[in-house]
Order: C-alpha cells, then sequence, then structure tokens
C-alpha cells in the first residue's frame, strides 16, 4: 500500500533500457539531491562509516546509513540539541546506543514537528526508525532534509520567504 498517489506512481520501478537496473523513485533523488546539496561528503561519509550514500539505499534495510543521515540532518535543522541528544550515543556502538540514539531522534524529531519544521502530512512514529527501509523511512528522510533545506535558505538569505508548516 502507498500513502499517496504519486508514491505509488513512482513505485513504477522501471528499468533503465541501457544498464538494466531499477532506476531511483523520484522521493529517492530528491532525497539523494537533497543530502549532496546540504554538503553531505560521500567519500568522507563512506570512509568514515562504511556507509554508502546513494539514491537506492533503503531498497534493504539499512539501519546505519538511516543512522547517518539522520544525525547529519538534525545537526543541521538543530545543532545545539542534537549535540547533546547524541553525545553519548553517537555513534552507536551497541544495542543500548542505538535504542538511545533512536530515542533522542525521535524526540527531537517531534520536537522539530511541533515547531512546524514539517508538514502536516509526515509519518512519525518509532516504527519508522524500528524498518529502515522503504517508502515510510525514505518519505521521512526527505521530509527532514527538505526542513534543513528551508533552513539553510534561511539563514543564507533571510529576505527570502520560506513556507511554514
Amino acid at each position: 500500500k502507498f500513502s499517496c498517489k504519486l508514491c505509488y506512481l513512482e513505485s513504477s520501478k522501471m528499468e533503465d533500457p541501457e544498464i538494466g537496473a531499477i532506476k531511483p523513485t523520484f522521493t529517492e533523488e530528491i532525497l539523494y539531491h537533497n543530502l549532496l546539496l546540504l554538503g553531505m561528503n560521500r567519500n568522507k561519509i563512506f570512509k568514515s562509516h562504511k556507509v554508502q550514500i546513494r539514491p537506492d539505499m533503503f531498497r534493504k534495510s539499512n539501519q546505519k546509513g538511516m543512522e547517518v543521515i539522520i544525525q547529519f540532518l538534525l545537526a543541521i535543522l538543530s545543532p545545539d540539541e542534537a549535540q547533546i541528544a547524541f553525545e553519548l550515543c553517537w555513534p552507536p556502538q551497541n544495542a543500548q546506543e542505538r535504542r538511545e540514539f533512536k530515542d533522542n531522534a525521535l524526540s527531537l524529531i517531534l520536537k522539530l514537528a511541533s515547531d512546524g519544521h514539517f508538514s502536516p502530512d509526515i509519518l512519525l512514529g518509532k516504527s519508522v526508525l524500528d524498518i529502515p527501509h522503504g517508502e515510510r523511512v525514505i518519505s521521512l528522510l526527505r521530509h527532514i532534509s527538505d526542513a534543513a533545506i528551508r533552513v539553510v535558505i534561511k539563514s543564507k538569505r533571510p529576505e527570502e520567504a520560506m513556507p511554514s508548516f
């Protein structure tokens, strides 16, 4: 099942005739490009965390990739709070630190949502963070990356009116 008609339409998984690979969905591409625009360095991330940042990275379960992206985005959206929240659990080294990271990340995400950083149709909940693959996690990360883009634009061009939700 898909949460919206656009998600259904973009999930057609059309193959690229030149290479035979499944093309990224529209949402996967937006998330990937947002991360690059925000300054995520794919090579540095791979060297430090052994995670490949790619448009299709959440087609299979990718706990470490989700953690890296969430930490990166929350550090942009709320740097002081993210530093405090992740001080003792970043990067997560064991199951206890992973639980603490998820709990702290969810708390920050919910606070940002209540402050109006995300659109009302965002899917929030611990279950999204517990299953790090598929449409739900891609959608959540895309919403967070969209909010991070708005924060960066507002800080660099305060005269530009940005929509709030």
